[in-house]
């Protein structure tokens, strides 16, 4: 035993350098993938257009995704100083993942849109988990296709039936899309396929958009389609993929109402009496389920450190960890180092879905690599100690080795090992 020592010391090692080298890719997602910033007219950083539109972006995130489950249209103001503005949040990300997208865009600093397009009173942005769009005039329930935004993998199929099963499967999801009241449709077999609209397009201006994407998308010749792809407009979007990727349905279909209106409704309770007693049923609920969940997270982390000790280490499919880290993205990274990168992912573990930090080596596997790799998980099994980070579950995909570990949040191994 003293002899296989070394080898889980290195392991470790590798693990410390991973976590330790810090990376920047979550924060990507905050920056914009396309952006128009008209320059037709502006406006002056104190006129009440600025201060409206400053009053709408920073309610983004309320209206569109806690009030709206993913989306919102409204105004803020009067007159000629009229905001009209529109967000929607990517289907193929978490609603918090468009929330902090949404945040982002009132954010003062330089990836804040009012300094991507200072002075622009038309603006439109595509980030990855979200659209933003403000005017000065109503574009509401009017497809604009505008400029179309190509984002595709560097795959190239050579296959004339992926070709047409993708083109047979977006006109499927499309059909679904149009029909639903969120404009928004996915697909769960190869060739998977998600579609969406912004909610207040009529049917046949969605369908409209969404078949010239699906058209651009398709028209290049079967040799040089690309194997995955997006395409976005100024009010629909699709994306294609030959493997499976996170889709997040919507909630129900939003009203339109000024931002203005929104706020109201938030504080309309006041005074006291009925009001006070409110509060003081809701803050006690508030607090009752403050307790339940912190309750519910303790009992998750001792079955899962049970799970551990018992040394039940999981077998996952390389599909599950892909899945698990949207097919290992930038924006799930922790961290590299010169083994491996480390992803952020959630997977099930006994009917349950727990967050995990998930290694992949970057080695070119060999007989000898895979024979050590499997050797350090048969050590890894029973090992349960305070310093060591557990190991739940690992893969070997021919091509690629990984470890999933339990995931420490917000620290890296050297607090846990010496903080």
């Amino acid at each position: 035993m003293a002899l296989q020592r070394p080898p889980l010391l290195i392991l470790c090692f590798y693990l410390l350098a991973a976590l330790h080298t810090t990376s920047d890719a979550a924060l990507s997602s905050h920056l914009p993938q396309a952006i128009d910033c008209s320059t037709s007219r502006n406006y002056t950083s104190t006129s009440a257009y600025a201060a409206n539109l400053n009053q709408f972006l920073a309610a983004l995130p309320e209206n569109a995704v806690s009030r709206n489950g993913g989306f919102f249209n409204g105004t803020v103001g009067k007159g000629t100083d009229t905001v009209y503005g529109l967000a929607m949040c990517s289907a193929d990300y978490s609603r918090s993942d468009c929330g902090d997208c949404l945040a982002a865009t009132a954010n003062s600093n330089a990836n804040g849109l009012s300094n991507l397009c200072p002075g622009s009173i038309t603006v439109l942005a595509w980030f990855d988990p979200c659209l933003v769009r403000y005017s000065d005039t109503n574009f509401f329930g009017t497809a604009e296709i505008g400029q179309i935004y190509k984002f595709q993998g560097a795959s190239v199929s050579g296959d004339m039936s992926y070709s047409d099963a993708v083109v047979k499967s977006l006109k499927e999801a499309t059909a679904n899309a149009v029909t639903s009241l969120q404009r928004f449709a996915a697909t769960s077999t190869d060739p998977y396929t998600l579609v969406q609209c912004t909610w207040d397009l009529p049917p046949d201006q969605c369908k409209q958009c969404l078949d010239v994407l699906s058209a651009n998308a398709t028209e290049s010749d079967w040799w040089t389609m690309k194997i995955e792809g997006k395409r976005k407009s100024h009010n629909c979007a699709l994306r294609y993929s030959n493997t499976s990727f996170v889709v997040v349905p919507f909630g129900g279909p939003p009203m339109p109402q000024s931002v203005d209106q929104a706020a109201r409704s938030a504080t309309q309770s006041s005074g006291i009496g009925i009001g006070s007693l409110t509060i003081g049923v809701v803050g006690s609920v508030v607090g009752l389920i403050m307790l339940a969940c912190l309750a519910a997270l303790i009992w998750k982390v001792l079955k899962l450190r049970s799970q551990c000790r018992r040394g039940h280490i999981r077998e996952f499919t390389y599909r599950e960890l892909a899945s698990a880290t949207r097919e290992f993205a930038d924006g799930r990274k922790l961290g590299q180092g010169a083994f491996g990168v480390v992803y952020k992912g959630a997977v099930m573990l006994q009917d349950e879905e727990v967050e995990v930090a998930i290694k992949k080596n970057l080695n070119v596997v060999s007989d000898e690599s895979r024979a050590a790799f499997k050797n350090e998980v048969d050590i890894m099994k029973p090992l349960n100690h305070l310093n060591i980070i557990r190991l739940v579950g690992w893969c070997d995909n021919r091509s690629s080795l990984l470890l999933v570990y339990e995931l420490v949040e917000d620290r890296n191994l050297e607090d846990r090992l010496y903080g």
